[in-house]
C-alpha cells in the first residue's frame, strides 16, 4: 500500500469515528474537523521521521 492509500483510509476512519462521537454528543461537530486534521498532521510527521530513520 502507498502512503496515499493509507492516508485516505485513515481519514475516512477518523471522520467516521468523529461522526459517531459528535452524534453521541461527546464532541462538537466542528471539533471533528479540527481533531481529524491534527491527527493526520501529527501522523504525517511521525511517518516522515520513521521513514527517514529507516534509510539512515
Amino acid at each position: 500500500m502507498t502512503w496515499d492509500v493509507i492516508a485516505g483510509i485513515f481519514r475516512h476512519v477518523l471522520t467516521a469515528g468523529g461522526g459517531i462521537l459528535a452524534s453521541k454528543g461527546v464532541i462538537g461537530a466542528s471539533d471533528v474537523e479540527i481533531l481529524s486534521g491534527a491527527v493526520i498532521a501529527i501522523g504525517g510527521v511521525i511517518w516522515s521521521v520513521v521513514a527517514k530513520k529507516k534509510t539512515a
